[in-house]
């Protein structure tokens, strides 16, 4: 009965394609939404003097904190959150998200204090984190295997479009206007795409439920294929031995003693899945993910190259205006180079590290090039800035994509899922250590000393990847 029910539905949602969201619109929706919390993200490093000025702010650390505590939530999230979409779909999650970075962003323009600030700045988080999640499970359900990777390539750039539109936008708009406007805008976006989801992608869920019946008709197909083959195999290699036999003048074997094809054991090998307890295998896993030393290493490293990333994009803007006496736009227009830079970067890396065949080598010379660009930036001349801010987006863009595509070497496909989560929660708790460590630095011990410190976190993280085990 239950197996009846389990056809027909799939059957049924096969049988729908007029009602499924076209897989163009998916990666649009997803990307813009996407790029809708990335703009939250960055609207504060760009404007960070005039917030600083017009919130009464005292001390770099409580600025830096205003961007550091926007990932907070991502700390708890990171792991949970896709069992939060599988209980409440991908449609209603996307709505809740996009209406807390609407919420946080509208609470934020009213300017009600610094401690609401902050908490608005996390509700916004709540919502990138989110995404962030449902994002790329989606756009990689909706495309084929041949369209998939050029498709995540794209999607994975919605940081640096949020970059680039906040560096360069928000400055000029709270220049003519006031920084609240900056979360004025951050809103409408939101809204505008809110609407767009809820009348465009009604039927998401449907169109992935479909899209993995289709998919599990096709690994079935395929595994009876392959069945049919090994059987037809077995069947011919005793055809073989018969005529070998009598070739030979012996007898051939009667009819019983040929296993009939039933008996082959063309799945024994493979343990099913049903064989052990769910939970016993999930707790397994998640100990051996524990006992990973490769997993911790490329954790850290992921860990230490955001600190010091994060922590030189947030207040480079600031460095170039109050040090170098540059105007607050044309700061923020240089810095914005990096990500700019950093689009065609992640891709060249991708494709120079699998012609290699090596993950290591890649991440543990860039990871040494960033932090030359670190060392060099208290001197180098305020006149030529914008060749080491494009140095230092060759250097640092592409390492994030290198960190993660490291997890298929080192652990197995079965705990791939949990080791993406992992990762992803270094990956926040970098972020939220970024800000706040390096407004303390400057703080405590001025600019320069601060460059040099993120020199030697750079190089730490450098090494935790040379000497990773099992990674090429």
């Amino acid at each position: 009965m239950t197996s009846n029910m389990v056809v027909n539905k799939e059957k049924a949602l096969a049988e729908r394609p007029n009602k499924k969201v076209p897989a163009a619109l998916v990666l649009f929706m997803m990307l813009m939404s996407m790029t809708a919390g990335a703009m939250c993200l960055n609207k504060v490093p760009p404007i960070l003097p005039l917030l600083t000025e017009g919130m009464g702010l005292t001390g770099a650390s409580l600025a830096g904190l205003l961007i550091s505590v926007f990932v907070f939530s991502g700390i708890f999230l990171a792991i949970p959150s896709g069992a939060i979409i599988a209980r409440f779909g991908y449609y209603k999650v996307g709505i809740v998200a996009l209406c807390a970075l609407l919420l946080g962003s509208v609470v934020g323009a009213f300017n009600l204090g610094y401690e609401v600030m902050l908490t608005s700045r996390i509700i916004e988080g709540i919502g990138l984190i989110l995404l962030m999640t449902l994002g790329p499970a989606a756009v990689g359900s909706v495309f084929t295997d041949a369209k998939r990777g050029s498709a995540m390539g794209l999607l994975m750039c919605f940081m640096a479009f949020g970059q680039i539109a906040m560096f360069n936008l928000a400055p000029r708009i709270a220049s003519i206007a006031s920084w609240t406007v900056v979360w004025w805008v951050t809103a409408a976006y939101a809204v505008l795409f809110l609407v767009i989801w809820v009348f465009a992608l009604h039927n998401l869920d449907l169109t992935l439920e479909a899209n993995s019946a289709e998919a599990s008709k096709i690994a079935k197909n395929v595994e009876a294929q392959t069945q049919d083959d090994a059987q037809a195999s077995e069947q011919a290699q005793f055809a073989s031995s018969d005529a070998a036999l009598v070739t030979q003048g012996g007898a051939a074997p009667t009819a019983t003693t040929i296993p009939a094809p039933e008996s082959a054991p063309t799945a024994t090998p493979i343990p099913a899945p049903e064989s052990a307890p769910a939970p016993t295998v999930t707790k397994s896993r998640f100990r051996d993910l524990l006992l990973n030393p490769g997993l911790w290493l490329i954790g850290f490293t992921l860990l230490l190259y955001l600190v010091a990333e994060q922590g030189v994009i947030s207040f480079l803007p600031t460095f170039l205006t109050d040090i170098r006496g540059m105007d607050v736009a044309e700061a923020s227009t240089i810095v914005s180079i990096a990500p700019l830079v950093g689009i065609p970067v992640g891709i060249v890396v991708g494709v120079i590290s699998d012609k290699l065949g090596s993950r290591k080598w890649p991440l543990g010379i860039l990871m040494v090039a960033s932090a030359i660009t670190y060392a060099l930036m208290p001197t180098w001349a305020t006149g030529s800035f914008l060749v080491l801010v494009i140095l230092f987006g060759i250097a640092v863009m592409g390492i994030v994509g290198l960190c993660f595509a490291a997890l298929s070497e080192l652990v197995p496909p079965s705990q791939g899922g949990m080791a993406v989560g992992i990762l992803n929660t270094f990956q926040w708790v970098g972020i939220f250590l970024s800000s706040t460590l390096v407004g303390v630095l400057i703080e405590q011990f001025g600019w320069d000393a601060m460059f040099y410190v993120l020199v030697g976190i750079t190089i730490v993280g450098a090494l935790c990847t040379f000497v990773a085990p099992k990674l090429r």
